[in-house]
């Protein structure tokens, strides 16, 4: 990763292809798909790009975090929040669904927010979901559910997620997830699920147009999302 400057003042998070960490991978890829099927599930993520570098293709995800006169917004994490320490993890959804009941300006919709950034980390396989990726940061209002990052698909063939759905840390049913809307009080979750689901059944779509490469492991993440979308279906 690199931090870099553009012309207009803006900063950006360049992300750059490992051969040796992603292996037959094309993660940049994936990331910029699964950002792209983020925006339509209904999910707020930041703005993002391809740079070529060389023969390297880019991607250059803006920061949310700085004000257009090179300020910082103040920012913090789900994990400070939730108070993890060594010996001490947060394990559910539900622990940063708590936090945010009571630390947002706007309970109802970011616990909603956060049930939707859920449902997708389901539908396309995002199990490196832990609470250091959920971030809380400061407007004119108070704090406020950060848009959504680091959205990649499992890479690692591991199943599991880092954060549970209630007791079970595998890809959630549909009724499982009714019960955790039931649970939080969010309103038109069916909605919400189906839009979600709407959108992961699109990943094959852009990841050709997005010239996603890597043919065997696009393969295994295709197989792995209409797994997990015929899951959130029933």
């Amino acid at each position: 990763k690199a931090l870099v400057h553009d012309d207009a003042g803006g900063e950006w998070i360049a992300k750059f292809p490992s051969p040796m960490r992603d292996g037959a991978y094309d993660v940049v890829g994936l990331e910029a798909a699964c950002l792209e099927l983020a925006r339509h599930a209904g999910l707020t993520v930041p703005e993002s790009r391809f740079q070529n570098v060389g023969r390297r293709r880019v991607l250059m995800v803006k920061r949310f975090d700085v004000t257009p006169q090179g300020g910082r917004i103040h920012m913090i994490s789900l994990r400070t929040l939730c108070k993890e320490r060594p010996g001490i993890f947060v394990t559910t959804y539900s622990e940063l669904a708590r936090m945010l009941e009571r630390h947002s300006a706007t309970p109802a919709a970011d616990v909603a927010m956060l049930f939707r950034h859920m449902a997708f980390n389901a539908a396309i396989g995002n199990v490196d979901d832990h609470a250091k990726n959920f971030w809380m940061i400061t407007t004119a209002g108070g704090y406020r559910l950060a848009p959504a990052f680091d959205l990649v698909p499992d890479v690692t063939g591991r199943g599991d997620h880092t954060l549970t759905f209630q007791y079970s840390a595998g890809c959630p049913s549909r009724e499982q997830l009714r019960t955790v809307a039931r649970d939080w009080r969010v309103a038109h979750a069916e909605a919400i699920v189906d839009q979600v689901v709407d959108a992961a059944s699109g990943f094959t779509r852009i990841a050709r147009k997005l010239a996603v490469h890597g043919a065997p492991a696009l393969e295994a993440v295709r197989a792995d999302i209409r797994r997990r979308v015929k899951l959130l279906t029933a």
